[in-house]
Formats: C-alpha cells, sequence, structure tokens
C-alpha cells in the first residue's frame, strides 16, 4: 500500500481532509476495503479495526507516531499537541463511556455473566405485573462480586438479553390490544451472531407471556450462525402448563426464504438494529426486496430497532414507504431493554458510542 499509494504511512494523508468527517470515513473505508483485496480475504475484527480507529491526532489527523500522547483516562483518542487536547472541548462528554468501552472489550472474555442466565429465566416468579425496564430486572438479580465488578456483568448481561426483552416488551402491549393466538410465530430477519448467539435466552419470552402455549421464533438472514433447529421446553409459573419452544435458523435473503419450501406465516416480524437506511439506493441495499414481503402478509406486526434516533427517524420512514395500509404504534421510542453496553463507533457523523437496540418502532399490517 505504501508503495502503491507513495505515502509514508498508511494515513500519512488523513490530515488533508480538511475535518470533513465524510471525507475522513471514506478514508477509513477504502483502506480497509484495499487491504481485503490484497490479502484476498475479509479482514478479521482486531485488524479492521486497526484501520477504523487509528491512532492519529483526533483534531488534525496528523499521524506522527513521536508527537502522539493518548487521552491517559480512556486511551481511545490521541493528540498531537496539548492545544489540540485542550480544543477539543467535546472529549470530556464522551471520555467517561470510551472508559467503559475499553474495559468491557477487555472484560467481554469472562463469561461470568452467562452464569445469570437461569436466574433471570426464573424471574418471572418475582414480579406481579409487566416488565418496564432493564433496570427493574436487574435489581432482582444477584451478582456476587468475586470474580468481576458488578456493574460490568450487569452491563454485558444486558447485552445479552436485550433482543429477547425487547420482543417481550412490545408482545406485552400487542396483547393487551390484539388477540395473540395459542401458537406464536415470530421471524426474526437480518439476524446474526447477536440474536442466534446463546439460543437459551430466547425462553425468556414464553414464561411471561399466559396465552401463548407454543413459540416458534425463526431466524433469516445471510448471516444468520448456522444451527440445527432446536427444541426445548419450559414451565409457567410452576404450573403444568407445558410451553414448547422452537427455534428455527435459515442462512438466507427473508425474501429468499419466503418463497421456499417449508416456509411459516408470522404474526411478528422484528429486525434488530436493522439499518434499513444504511444500503438505501446502493446495488448492495437487499431491504428494497425484502420490504415488500412483510406487507404482503395479514395482520402483522412489525418490530425494527434502531442504533439512534436519527437512524430511527430514517428506518422508519423506509419501513413506511412500502405501504399505506399500516398503522405506527410505537414512533422511534426509547426502548426500554435497549443495552446498556456502549459500543465505539467509527462513524462519528453518529457519536463516539452507541447502544443496541437503542430505539425502536412498533407497525401493525392491517
Amino acid at each position: 500500500m505504501l508503495v502503491t499509494w507513495k505515502i509514508q504511512s498508511v494515513f500519512s494523508n488523513a490530515y488533508k481532509c480538511n475535518s470533513s468527517i465524510i471525507e475522513w470515513n471514506d478514508i477509513r473505508t477504502r483502506t480497509a476495503l484495499f487491504t481485503e483485496l490484497a490479502l484476498g480475504r475479509k479482514l478479521i475484527p482486531f485488524e479492521r479495526q486497526m484501520f477504523l480507529f487509528p491512532r492519529v491526532c483526533e483534531v488534525c489527523k496528523i499521524d506522527d507516531q513521536k508527537i502522539l500522547k493518548n487521552c491517559d483516562r480512556c486511551l481511545c483518542v490521541s493528540y498531537c499537541s496539548d492545544f489540540h487536547q485542550t480544543q477539543d472541548t467535546q472529549h470530556a462528554d464522551k471520555c467517561s463511556l470510551l472508559k467503559l468501552c475499553k474495559k468491557l472489550d477487555t472484560s467481554v472474555n469472562d463469561l461470568t455473566y452467562l452464569s445469570y442466565l437461569d436466574e433471570i429465566l426464573s424471574l418471572h416468579c418475582s414480579f406481579t405485573s409487566k416488565l418496564e425496564n432493564m433496570e427493574e430486572l436487574f435489581k432482582k438479580c444477584s451478582f456476587p462480586t468475586e470474580k468481576n465488578n458488578v456493574q460490568i456483568q450487569k452491563i454485558l448481561c444486558s447485552e445479552l438479553v436485550s433482543c429477547p426483552l425487547t420482543l417481550l416488551y412490545f408482545l406485552q402491549h400487542i396483547e393487551r390490544q390484539y388477540c395473540i393466538k395459542d401458537e406464536l410465530i415470530v421471524h426474526i430477519v437480518g439476524a446474526s451472531n447477536l440474536e442466534c448467539g446463546v439460543a437459551k435466552v430466547w425462553n425468556i419470552i414464553p414464561h411471561w407471556l399466559n396465552k401463548v402455549h407454543k413459540l416458534h421464533i425463526v431466524f433469516i438472514g445471510p448471516n444468520v450462525v448456522h444451527k440445527e433447529n432446536t427444541f426445548s421446553s419450559c414451565y409457567t409459573n410452576g404450573k403444568e402448563n407445558k410451553i414448547k419452544v422452537e427455534l428455527e435458523f435459515h442462512k438466507t435473503l427473508y425474501h429468499n426464504y419466503i418463497q421456499s419450501e417449508g416456509h411459516t406465516h408470522p404474526q411478528i416480524i422484528v429486525a434488530f438494529n436493522c439499518g434499513l437506511h444504511e444500503y438505501e439506493g446502493s446495488s448492495n441495499d437487499t431491504w428494497k426486496s425484502t420490504l415488500p414481503c412483510f406487507f404482503k402478509l395479514p395482520d402483522l406486526h412489525i418490530i425494527i430497532t434502531s442504533y439512534t434516533k436519527s437512524e430511527a427517524v430514517k428506518d422508519r420512514d423506509i419501513l413506511m414507504s412500502f405501504s399505506d395500509k399500516a398503522d405506527i404504534l410505537f414512533d422511534c421510542i426509547d426502548n426500554p431493554f435497549s443495552s446498556n453496553r456502549p459500543h465505539r463507533d467509527w462513524d462519528n457523523i453518529r457519536s463516539d458510542v452507541f447502544f443496541i437496540n437503542r430505539y425502536a418502532s412498533v407497525v401493525h399490517v392491517n
């Protein structure tokens, strides 16, 4: 790359972007793409981070490693001079979150938090009403402090359960206004390891839904972690009322799945962190073929989540552009079961951090 581009270091020309965030984003993504083409393979996560979070001055983008100094609190940003560090007045508000990101990233391989899942699954016995938010749930949990900070354990656990609890939260509201059948079929579209990684978390839902006796969840998307279909059973409130949970996995695009033999018709479709706006108008936009399929199904509820409020508005507008027969039940609301884990955001147009499932909308198709 240095020879081809005739540069001293990979980001030696970054200072020329003249504080344009869009241009700075373009430089990083082009450099990562060029590397993948040269290597003949996709970059693995830590390699990609080398290009998306390079060590350059936060203000002027100079990459002279000899003069750069890191912020000694978060270690996530660098400056070429004390003057530029003082000039970056916005960093003070984000520094603590970036520091937390680092702490979480270095703690995530400590899987202690997974051991609290069984306790969370049984917590329905401790509540007399519906769940309202993540904080309320964790107040009932006991998180031992021997191995790791309690705050870290709760934050990592919140990301593990955010998807099923988000679905549960809106199901409970839908259940009050609309008839939920004895057998509930849910399609999770654009699924990835976030939704499929720990199948057990989806057993949370039937514990809290009194009317449902069979829950069938279908994970569909090109990034689905391929698994054999799994079947499990649980009991609600200790009664001999058996609830069957079926999980089904399909590594394909939704508009292909819906035309395949043996496909199911859902009452609920969910797209977590959907990013409908991200590829709009490009040749890589597969949503334009998928979204019309949503509105061909009668009496359907669609739930979408997004990282930020501005993205949630764009995603909602794109979804609604495919139908004039749908009603918005929840409009870009602050999701009470958003993950509490901040992630570093390389796309500084949004923010320095983002949260999974932060905002949500729910649409009813008549």
